[in-house]
């Protein structure tokens, strides 16, 4: 009643209650000639410590049934009513309970998320309960841990878009750019709800005002925004020293920026910073972009390195990130598709799998800008076929335009020394290319989804984008057969 839950919502998510008791259950599974070890190895109960029978595992608490995707009951949460701890107790993890697979509520989100093309991602099973009551359907929780690349994956299958809408704490603010990096690196095009400070999803629906909720899921800002407004709001301007340190962090950030253009939205808002606005907007910003681009090669380098370590010499401390670049967040927020692409620009560098991605890639496909210029390039010039990556190199030095030719050898390089290690074949080229394929597909429907929410009829530009869409949908389903 305090949470302002109606009948109905309680029958539907079927939330009940654990009485005050220390075998209420075990005696109704033993009336009823149940096998209580089972339910012991499925976290319902628990053996005495005299090891003559068994104990509940919850007890005073309101019961909130966990249910896979086939709506079948998998595990329980358990909030106390009482000053207990832990305030919430989670089933362990089963067979047919393991955690990072499931999202909480999703059952009852998914046609709802299909519809708007979007997932809400919220923390709790209450903020979630009180958000589908308000009308807010398409949101979903984790179930007491953090946001993993399996959740992603997840979403990743059911739309391409997500709002992610943690309590506006310092906790959940950090716990939110973690989520949002995973869901990024899966595709998806990610915001960050800013809500009111002290508030969460659940009190700030219950407050009477549901209009404050839905304003800020639409006023979200990317992941990149929210860092950056954040180091602003840290950072000791009053010094050189807090003013380098700033200007350090704020390109980290941008490192995590796969494309230029995408990131020149971004550096269009930060050149101003000192010292920086001291050369002047043309000097200033492209300056961040050199630099940028300088910090993601290291992220990248210092990715893949960790990654080798992790398969050659398992349980090792992984290796440090450089200190350009101090975030965790920022430094998963680089993403997968950066070693796809890196596979593409290698394969360009092989004479026998340089021809299946000039057969098969379009520069769109690819997201950094220097990989895109050298397949154009290469596409409306095309070396000759047995040349090895030593005369392709030679080749590009006479017949590109120096500035090209530069940023060309310099990724061919930069590939070489990531992928030293990692055998290239046509299938690890095609599936690369199918992994780059499938964001820019994901992306672009994001794009057509939000274009369109506002419009009645589409504009040439709208019509332009959806047959892009489905030339590219073709082309992935003809390669795939």
């Amino acid at each position: 009643q305090r949470r302002m839950l109606l009948p109905e919502t309680v029958e539907r998510f079927q939330i009940g209650f654990a009485p005050d008791t220390w075998d209420g259950l075990a005696q109704y599974l033993r009336r009823r000639k149940m096998d209580l070890a089972l339910a012991a190895s499925c976290g319902l109960l628990a053996a005495r410590r005299s090891g003559d029978g068994y104990v509940d595992v919850f007890r005073n608490r309101i019961m909130f049934p966990i249910h896979d995707e086939q709506m079948r009951v998998v595990g329980f949460g358990g909030r106390a009513l009482g000053d207990e701890q832990p305030k919430y107790r989670n089933s362990p993890e089963s067979p047919i309970f393991v955690k990072n697979r499931l999202l909480y509520a999703l059952p009852f989100a998914r046609r709802r998320i299909a519809e708007e093309g979007r997932t809400l991602v919220l923390e709790g099973y209450v903020d979630v309960i009180t958000a589908h009551q308000a009308g807010f359907e398409n949101a979903v929780a984790t179930l007491g841990t953090a946001f993993t690349t399996e959740h992603a994956r997840r979403l990743a299958r059911l739309a391409p878009a997500a709002v992610v809408v943690y309590d506006a704490d310092a906790a959940g603010i950090k716990a939110a750019l973690r989520a949002a990096s995973e869901l990024e690196e899966q595709g998806l095009a990610t915001r960050i709800a800013r809500l009111p400070e002290g508030q969460d999803p659940d009190s700030l629906i219950r407050s009477g005002r549901p209009e404050l909720f839905a304003r800020a899921v639409t006023d979200a800002v990317t992941r990149v925004e929210m860092e950056m407004d954040l180091a602003r709001a840290a950072a000791d301007l009053s010094s050189e020293y807090g003013r380098q340190q700033l200007l350090r962090h704020i390109i980290s950030i941008l490192a995590t920026v796969p494309t230029r253009t995408e990131r020149d939205l971004y550096v269009e808002h930060v050149w101003q910073l000192p010292p920086m606005s001291a050369q002047g907007p043309s000097i200033a910003k492209e300056q961040l972009h050199r630099d940028a681009e300088e910090a993601r090669r290291r992220l990248l380098r210092a990715r893949v390195s960790q990654a080798g370590v992790h398969r050659d010499q398992a349980g090792s401390e992984p290796p440090q990130q450089p200190t350009a670049i101090s975030s965790a967040v920022t430094a998963r927020a680089v993403g997968r598709m950066a070693v796809p692409e890196m596979v593409i620009v290698r394969a360009l560098a092989m004479p026998e799998l340089r021809r299946i991605v000039l057969q098969s890639a379009e520069p769109a496909d690819l997201i950094h800008e220097a990989d895109q210029q050298l397949l154009e390039f290469l596409l409306h010039n095309p070396p000759d076929p047995e040349a090895d990556e030593a005369a392709l190199v030679r080749w590009l030095r006479l017949e590109a335009d120096e500035e090209l030719a530069n940023r060309a050898v310099e990724r061919l390089q930069e590939s070489s020394m990531v992928l030293a290690k990692e055998p290239l074949n046509e299938k690890v080229v095609s599936d690369s290319l199918g992994r780059l394929r499938q964001r820019r597909t994901e992306l672009l429907m994001a794009r057509l989804r939000e274009r369109l929410k506002t419009k009645f009829q589409l504009t040439e530009e709208d019509r332009a984008l959806l047959d892009e869409l489905q030339r590219l949908q073709k082309r992935t389903a003809d390669t795939s057969n």
